[in-house]
């Protein structure tokens, strides 16, 4: 269930899919291309980042392109699997598929006895709850829900199964993208960086959670297991099939929004700007691309000017003239206000 609410009825009145075609249409292909791919690598490293991870650039690499193709098949339960197996590759010690064992976030005491704070869902339960995550979102999609809301359902209600042993949180997220995608509220090609900001708004994204699930736990009736685990010994599987996700869907419309409102025109406006500095300096100078690269970084990361440190180490070669007219020209460049 999500309630028609205000808040959620002016969002959806913003008409945000339209605002980013309107960028789109002010903005050259080569900015827009280059602005999509940094938006998804932003995106893949705060999706790990959200779960304390800080995996090495191949990973991070590896679950961008899962997030690049994500839409790109309909949402099915093999499409789920794929995803997770895509993401999960060394299954020597996280199986394959859906879990068969059961599964709880949280502390152990000091005897190694679990304390859950979330238990998931029976195992046995997995598959018909997935297929009715599946099943609803082929509803949804018919009735034409809202793409924001629609995503709130699917993938929230993943993640409150938690069918997997791992990389339950980043097939949630995931899922987001799945469903802007295949309902063509995000651009072909352009990922929203919705991990970026569910980073910046982490303890408010850590409450919405917590407020859903923590009450699932007065109606589990568990105990623990030889291996530490948890087993579920009542019938859970309308507490994962039913709920309402209001407070759910006005969060990830807060999200969806910072991020086409904020993040997206602040990329574009830098890669705009940068290019106007890499060219200004590239009539200057004779310098190879990579070091007007890092000239504009130094120079934009210390308040326009070049520091003493970097001028004696890898611009040595310059001269005063010249390290002053090429601050002068990143300044100006950076000085065109965002449109």
């Amino acid at each position: 269930m999500i309630r028609k609410t205000e808040v959620l009825q002016k969002f959806i009145a913003l008409d945000l899919s339209n605002k980013v075609r309107e960028v789109m249409g002010k903005t050259s292909r080569d900015v827009w291309r280059r602005t999509a791919s940094f938006l998804l690598l932003a995106d893949s490293r705060a999706s790990f980042a959200i779960e304390g991870e800080r995996p090495p650039r191949n990973r991070i690499e590896r679950w961008a392109q899962v997030i690049q193709k994500s839409g790109n098949r309909p949402l099915s339960m093999i499409e789920i699997l794929n995803m997770h197996e895509a993401l999960i590759q060394d299954h020597r010690f996280v199986a394959k598929g859906f879990r068969t064992e059961g599964v709880f976030l949280g502390e152990r005491d000091r005897l190694g006895e679990p304390q859950p704070e979330f238990i998931g869902s029976r195992p046995q339960d997995i598959e018909s709850l997935i297929q009715g995550v599946v099943e609803s979102h082929r509803i949804m999609a018919e009735a034409l829900m809202d793409p924001v809301i629609h995503a709130s359902a699917i993938a929230f209600g993943l993640v409150f199964i938690h069918p997997f042993e791992d990389g339950n949180g980043r097939m949630h997220r995931a899922l987001i993208h799945q469903i802007l995608t295949e309902r063509g509220f995000a651009p072909p090609g352009i990922v929203f960086p919705v991990s970026a900001v569910m980073l910046e708004r982490i303890e408010e994204y850590q409450h919405i959670l917590r407020e859903f699930s923590s009450p699932l736990m007065h109606s589990i009736q568990w105990q623990p297991t030889e291996k530490g685990n948890v087993e579920v010994l009542n019938d859970t599987a309308d507490l994962y099939r039913y709920g309402d996700y209001t407070a759910i869907a006005e969060f990830l419309y807060r999200s969806v929004e910072q991020t086409i409102s904020e993040l997206l025109p602040k990329e574009v406006h830098y890669l705009t700007c940068y290019d106007k500095a890499q060219k200004a300096i590239g009539n200057r100078i004779d310098m190879p691309a990579n070091q007007i690269r890092n000239l504009i970084m130094f120079i934009t990361q210390n308040n326009m000017k070049l520091s003493i440190r970097r001028r004696q180490k890898e611009f040595s070669a310059l001269s005063d003239e010249e390290v002053n007219a090429i601050e002068s020209d990143v300044s100006r460049a950076f000085s065109v206000e965002d449109e």
